[in-house]
């Protein structure tokens, strides 16, 4: 089948969750043998010419669009969501995709359903699916109860829009809706038919995870966006409240927090706390992952599956996580070890660290269930998905 994918961002590199899960779809089905074509927004700073060569590379067609600003986007649709009105197309950028004839169009977060829907108008009574990452409308309740200063209000005028947007899009010709969890299926979205499709969270495994004398050290790793709210106050809270008993336990443990854009006060708060080191956007994350001993995710907020735990899957790391951290990943229960106050938290973690066997325990645990969110797994979920739509004979493997 040919495949459109009207993403909300660009697939490569892939440097955060969405990025990540949107990127492993479209090499599954490439994998699959879909012919497969990439709509995909962004913003004007984050096309340089070797990302643009890497995604025309990675399918056989793509076409950047660049977000609209805030002001034009506002003054051109105010009563659309900034998250919407940003990602509204011209008609430049649409003249190869009619070219392209799909037989599917994959429209990836609700802001591009307008986009997907101008072309199905314009196309033909193409089958749409979207493919929800998460329940929006939660994560931005949770940014604006977060929100201080002048961005309260925008969250606040943003969410009501957003909120209006919903209303709307149960309208929509809506063919079918992809959830990566029980846990996102929403009211809102009411008798649309939809589906459960986890999100592919690795690709191949590092076997059954490097040897414990690689983890002798005791590294504690956290891998993530160090400028979202939600992640910002939950390792403020590991930084003051749990990292110190990690320390009464362990005191040689360190912890390692790298990612992308990490704001100042969590710079400040990480070079105050002895043994952590924080490392601002690093080209290769595998580097501290190959020599990490437990992965955490402190977060208490957000929506949606946490993506970020790919990496210690695939690597077979350790997981300590809170409750909300490991949400929509039910077939690792029992896998990953889920607490939520400092003490038990920092218990956890020192125990990993200290106790080989504990270590070697939750590692094979992991390993043992991880399959249920790699590629082929999911692949194949995702090849019979598309298979439902297709409206001719399907290519082989598909």
């Amino acid at each position: 089948m040919r495949v459109l994918h009207i993403c909300d961002d660009l697939p490569l590199p892939a440097v955060h969750g969405g990025r990540v899960a949107m990127r492993n779809e479209v090499a599954a089905m490439r994998a699959a043998g879909h012919e497969v074509f990439v709509l995909g927004f962004h913003h004007e700073e984050d096309l340089t010419p070797g990302t643009r060569s890497a995604n025309e590379d990675f399918v056989n067609a793509f076409v950047p669009v660049p977000r609209r600003t805030l002001v034009r986007a506002t003054l051109s649709n105010p009563l659309l969501p900034y998250q919407v009105s940003s990602r509204l197309e011209d008609d430049s950028s649409l003249a190869e995709v009619r070219n392209w004839k799909p037989d599917l169009i994959v429209s990836h977060h609700e802001w591009t359903l307008p986009v997907a829907f101008r072309l199905r108008e314009e196309l033909g009574p193409l089958p749409v699916v979207l493919r929800a990452h998460n329940d929006e409308l939660r994560y931005f309740r949770d940014l604006l109860r977060a929100a201080k200063g002048v961005k309260a209000p925008y969250l606040l005028a943003e969410y009501v829009r957003i909120r209006n947007f919903f209303r709307a899009v149960r309208d929509f010709p809506i063919t079918k809706i992809w959830f990566m969890s029980p846990d996102d299926v929403a009211p809102r979205f009411g008798d649309i038919p939809h589906t459960i499709i986890p999100p592919i969270m690795f690709d191949v495994p590092i076997s059954d995870g490097l040897d414990l004398n690689v983890h002798r050290a005791r590294t504690v790793t956290f891998i993530g966006s160090l400028d979202i709210p939600h992640a910002i106050e939950g390792l403020q809270w590991f930084l003051a409240e749990t990292w110190p008993k990690v320390l009464a336990r362990v005191p040689d443990a360190t912890l390692t927090i790298a990612g992308r854009r990490p704001v100042a006060e969590l710079v400040r708060s990480a070079a105050a706390t002895p043994n952590v080191t924080l490392v601002d956007s690093p080209e290769d994350i595998n580097q501290f992952l190959a020599v990490s001993r437990v992965f955490v995710n402190p977060v208490f907020a957000g929506s949606g599956v946490n993506l970020k735990l790919g990496d210690p899957m695939r690597w077979a790391i350790p997981v300590v996580t809170t409750t909300v951290g490991g949400r929509g990943l039910s077939a690792l229960s029992g896998a990953l070890s889920c607490a939520d106050t400092p003490e038990a938290f920092a218990e956890r973690i020192a125990t990993l660290l200290s106790d080989d066997r504990a270590w070697r325990e939750a590692k094979d645990s992991l390993v043992a269930r991880r399959d249920a969110y790699s590629a082929a797994s999911v692949g194949a979920l995702l090849n019979a998905a598309v298979a439902e739509h297709a409206v001719r004979p399907s290519v082989a493997g598909a």
